[in-house]
C-alpha cells in the first residue's frame, strides 16, 4: 500500500505499558475509593472519565499528580522494534507522526525521552490540551525537555475528528491524502478518530484490544500481530 504518512498513537500501541498501568490503575483506585473498571480509559482522556462519575477537579489532579509518580517508578518501555519500525519508515520517505490523548506537557517529553523513543524520525507529537496557546508556551520556555521535533498540542481529543486541526495543513500537501494517511493504534477510539478523518487504520494486538474478531468487526484495514508487521505493508 501506498502511504504517504504513518501516525502512531502512543499508549499501548508504541509504548509497552498496558500491565504496568492496569497495577498502577487498581493501585490507585482502591486508594481512593474509586472503580477500577470504570477508569479504564480505553484511549479516552482521563478527565472525561471523571466528569461522567461525577468526580471534583481536586480528585481529578490529585490522581494525576499520583499516577506521575508511579508511572515514574514502573517506567513503560518501548515495544522492542518500535524505533525499528520508525526509522525503517522514515526511510521509505514515509512522514511518521504521534497522536496522543496524553497532555501536552513536559511530563510527555520526559516520559518519550525515558522511554528511549527516538524522536529524530517523528515530524510531530500531537497531543491534547484544552488551552493549546498555554501549552504551546510552556513547552517553548521550558529547558532541557524539548524533542527534535515539535510537540504540537491540540484543544480536541480523540476520537474528534478536530484533534488532527493543527497538522492537518502538512497532511494535506500529501499525495492521496486523506487516505494516504495511516493511523496505528490499539483501541476504538483511535479507529473511530481515523475514520472520521478519511484515514486508513492499522490495528495491533499487543495493546488495549488484542481480539481480532473485534478489529474485523469494526472495519480495521489492517490487523498487525507485531508492530514491524507494518512494514510489509507499506510500499
Amino acid at each position: 500500500m501506498r502511504f504517504a504518512a504513518v501516525l502512531f498513537d502512543l499508549d499501548g500501541t508504541l509504548l509497552n505499558c498496558e500491565r504496568a498501568h492496569a497495577h498502577l490503575r487498581k493501585t490507585l483506585c482502591e486508594m481512593m475509593g474509586l472503580d477500577a473498571e470504570k477508569m479504564r480509559s480505553g484511549g479516552r482522556v482521563i478527565s472525561e472519565l471523571f466528569r461522567e462519575q461525577g468526580l471534583g477537579e481536586k480528585d481529578y489532579r490529585l490522581y494525576v499528580r499520583l499516577w506521575r509518580l508511579g508511572e515514574a517508578q514502573v517506567r513503560p518501555r518501548l515495544f522492542w522494534d518500535a524505533n525499528l519500525t520508525l526509522e525503517m519508515l522514515a526511510a521509505r520517505g514515509v512522514m511518521t507522526a504521534i497522536g496522543t490523548n496524553r497532555p501536552a506537557n513536559t511530563y510527555l517529553v520526559k516520559l518519550m525521552r525515558a522511554a528511549d523513543l527516538n524522536a529524530r524520525w517523528l515530524s510531530f507529537v500531537l497531543a491534547q490540551d484544552k488551552r493549546p496557546l498555554l501549552a504551546r508556551f510552556k513547552l517553548l520556555i521550558t529547558e532541557g525537555v524539548m524533542l527534535p521535533c515539535p510537540v504540537v498540542p491540540s484543544r480536541y481529543p480523540k476520537p474528534d475528528p478536530r484533534f488532527i486541526e493543527p497538522v492537518r495543513h502538512k497532511l494535506e500537501r500529501l499525495p492521496g491524502y486523506p487516505r494516504s494517511v495511516l493511523f496505528v493504534g490499539d483501541t476504538l477510539v483511535d479507529l473511530e478518530f481515523a475514520k472520521k478523518n478519511g484515514f486508513a487504520f492499522a490495528a495491533t494486538l499487543h495493546g488495549d484490544l488484542k481480539d481480532r474478531a473485534v478489529w474485523e468487526a469494526h472495519g480495521a484495514d489492517l490487523i498487525l500481530p507485531r508492530l514491524r508487521d507494518l512494514l510489509k505493508h507499506i510500499e
